[in-house]
């Protein structure tokens, strides 16, 4: 009767324990405002979550007032054996407020711009949008009493070798 028992229990423990892995737009964070110093997005259909080793940050914000002007500042990477993937979104003189900012093309003297570096070994792409590679950012909340910022956004980028890069579904809630 004990061995029925205890096989009954390990039969349910197994089953109990299995979790199906998250894919896709499920696997990301969810789109919050609370300042979960979260980020995700899909990158060619594939996760992208940050994640570091060793001494080095994988996400970072900063949203601040120097030389009569606000600058942003959200950095994510990823590094997974010798390769790394990291995402810059920056806007200067600029005050940031919950609205939709288009990104057309890589200037980071303006309004938000963004680019995508990806690294293998000592080989490495940036990619960047253009008026023909284009996206948005949309910033959902921004709390300067709590410093949080929130946001989602979309966007295509191309290195100077012309691949491409699809980035979607992307979503971030940090503190700054």
């Amino acid at each position: 009767m004990k061995n029925r028992i205890l096989a009954v229990f390990c039969v349910l423990l197994l089953l109990g324990g299995c979790k199906k892995k998250k894919e896709g737009i499920e696997a990301l964070p969810e789109a919050t405002q609370v300042g979960k110093n979260t980020f995700g997005c899909l990158v060619n259909g594939e996760v992208f979550l940050p994640r570091s080793y060793g001494i080095s940050t994988d996400m970072s914000t900063s949203y601040e007032f120097a030389d009569g002007k606000y600058s942003f500042l959200l950095y994510a990477t990823r590094v997974t054996g010798n390769e790394r993937k990291s995402f810059f979104i920056r806007a200067n003189d600029l005050s940031l407020e919950e609205k939709v900012y288009s990104l057309d093309k890589y200037d980071t003297s303006k309004s938000f711009s963004v680019n995508y570096l990806s690294s293998l070994g000592n080989v490495s792409y940036i990619y960047e949008t253009s008026p023909l590679l284009q996206g948005e950012i949309r910033i959902t909340k921004i709390d300067h009493i709590k410093e949080i910022v929130s946001g989602t956004f979309w966007f295509d980028v191309e290195n100077k070798d012309g691949q491409r890069v699809e980035v979607r579904e992307g979503r971030f809630d940090s503190k700054y």
